[in-house]
């Protein structure tokens, strides 16, 4: 694992003392170039970016409220992930809580296939819809945004993907309010929410031009921020006051009945409601309807006022859950033979596999490998495949180099979805990687480290001071940080399967810290071995004085009703 150690800043202990702050947690605002500290460490809706400055965002504001003096027919076309449905059920709620006439489409993965398409618009046209709301799609679907328009609806596109670009020109469809922040002519400065979290600010600012009561603002913050962390967007401005917001409430007030039976069977019980929670317990039930049935259930779920109805669809969430858990397993099992790390870009392709898990198995092999992914299969028509990238490349980027190979493509920086000819796979795996950019070292996991810490300036206050940072995830990272010859005492297995090494260190100050190192038993055995000639047994704790170089984040454990200060090792030397 590569060590990247931010370089350390002078103006960190005036900081420090200027905030009432250790020198520890000024280190990390520092390097996160936090300018507002007391309204970040406080954290408040007060401080949301202004969205006066979105192209477009007035006028699709003032085209809603003009729609709902007229009762027009109002339909909102979704997408099947989590992003999707909580934007079809921000805006779906909403608009019916204003006393709109509203319907929603959230197409189906496997018969409709990503974004709007022809045949559900003619649809949506022939119910009589008079306005058209995509919401998570629109940016990339010029010709049907035509349609619709030709058939008389009017269109507003909330979106986040990146638009169309042509010769390093950005193209944009011909819908009455384009709203993206991807937009280059947007002066908006925020331009990495996901549509969730501009849904919910665009509802948000719909209520306050109608001079009414959000009174949906708990319920629909919270829906904002499983979308926010499932979409994996960066936790930073905007999203970090939306995800912060939205875990207080599903910790403490649960106003939608069906999220709430989703809660309840997903998240061990007495477990605190985190991002790892949404991200990987509730966001993948939601997904799972979209991959192997229809994500409009999940809408259902979350818009229902029928106890018994909402029971029953969470259930089946779960149930989808469970059966995609297996599918995909197996088949990332298989994806991983293909696997060639003389490449830096994966493009592997398996006809056999169900479309709808392909961008978790890309994700799960990226994660693996450290390599960007694409997972390819057969589709009704050609080949469908989903890719997962690391930081160091931008996987839309280098794809849109070679648009010319796909029937249809689109996505961001970190992941993106497409469609192309079988015949095109293997010029796309020989283009992407002759193009590829990545250094050798990109390609091997990376740990930045926020502050060299003398363990004697660690205490519970400053776990807990750490705590107001939160909460942590893509572009907000859990602050690593790092000790020189840190002086190691003991250590014992623990864990089922003996992986777990708790650990303890004895500060300059003589006091002590424990630590826990997940599976971090061969590297402790090497140290120990190499350096006393010891083993380290399954079950016994083992004394010892050793120095070490240790990587690690600053944690609570609550045990009893009691707090502990504790270490959490990621890397030790």
């Amino acid at each position: 694992m590569r060590w990247i150690i931010s370089e350390p800043k002078p103006e960190t202990r005036k900081l420090a003392a200027e905030y009432g702050i250790s020198p520890i947690t000024a280190a990390v605002l520092l390097n996160r170039n936090i300018k507002d500290i007391r309204a970040y460490l406080k954290t408040s809706s007060k401080n949301f970016t202004d969205t006066a400055d979105i192209a477009d965002y007035k006028k699709g504001i003032e085209m809603l409220k003009e729609s709902l003096e007229r009762s027009d027919r109002i339909c909102i076309y979704g997408d099947y992930d989590v992003d999707g449905v909580m934007s079809t059920t921000i805006l779906y709620k909403a608009l019916k809580d204003l006393g709109a006439e509203v319907d929603f489409y959230v197409p189906h993965r496997v018969y409709d296939g990503y974004g709007l398409n022809g045949a559900a618009v003619e649809k949506i046209g022939a119910k009589g819809c008079d306005l058209l709301i995509t919401c998570d799609n629109g940016i990339a679907s010029a010709d049907d945004i035509a349609l619709a328009k030709s058939l008389g609806m009017k269109v507003v596109i909330l979106d986040h993907h990146e638009p169309v670009i042509k010769n390093g020109v950005q193209i944009l469809p011909n819908a009455d309010a384009v709203i993206d922040c991807k937009r280059n002519d947007s002066k908006f400065s925020f331009r990495d929410m996901c549509a969730g979290g501009l849904c919910y600010r665009f509802v948000r600012d719909l209520y306050i031009r109608l001079g009414k009561k959000f009174s949906l603002e708990r319920e629909l913050v919270t829906f904002a921020g499983i979308a926010t962390v499932c979409d994996i967007v960066d936790l930073s401005l905007d999203n970090r006051i939306i995800v912060k917001l939205a875990l207080y409430l599903l910790e403490n007030d649960i106003r939608n009945i069906g999220l709430r039976y989703l809660v309840d069977m997903t998240v061990p019980s007495g477990k605190n409601i985190t991002p790892y929670t949404l991200g990987f317990l509730i966001g993948p039930c939601i997904n799972a309807v979209g991959r192997l049935e229809a994500a409009s259930e999940a809408v259902e779920l979350f818009t229902t006022d029928d106890p018994k109805k909402a029971k029953e669809y969470a259930e089946r969430l779960v149930l989808k859950n469970n059966e995609r858990k297996a599918i995909t397993q197996a088949a990332a099992e298989r994806l991983t033979e293909q696997v060639d790390l003389s490449l830096p870009v994966q493009v592997l392709y398996d006809p056999t596999i169900h479309e709808s898990v392909a961008g978790i198995i890309a994700s799960r092999i990226k994660d693996k490998f450290y390599r960007p992914t694409l997972v390819i299969t057969n589709a009704e028509n050609g080949c469908k495949g989903s890719g997962r990238s690391v930081e160091e490349y931008d996987l839309f980027n280098g794809m849109n180099e070679f648009r010319e190979l796909f029937t249809k493509f689109g996505g961001h920086a970190m992941a993106v979805g497409f469609s192309l000819p079988q015949e095109n796979i293997n010029k796309l795996r020989e283009q992407l990687n002759k193009a590829c950019t990545l250094d050798p070292k990109e390609m091997i996991p990376s740990l930045k480290l926020e502050y060299k810490a003398d363990l004697s300036e660690i205490t519970l206050d400053t776990a807990k001071e750490l705590h107001l940072l939160e909460p942590f995830g893509k572009g907000n990272p859990r602050p690593h940080f790092y000790t020189i010859s840190a002086r190691m005492v003991c250590a014992k297995l623990i864990g089922a399967d003996k992986t777990i090494v708790q650990l303890s260190f004895i500060t300059p100050d003589e006091r002590q810290i424990r630590a826990v190192f997940f599976n971090g038993r061969d590297t402790v055995l090497s140290i120990l071995e190499k350096e006393q000639s010891m083993a380290l047994t399954a079950g016994s704790l083992v004394k010892f004085d050793i120095r070490v170089d240790i990587a690690y984040t600053i944690d609570i454990n609550n045990y009893n009703g009691n707090e502990y200060l504790q270490l959490l090792i990621a890397d030790m030397r």
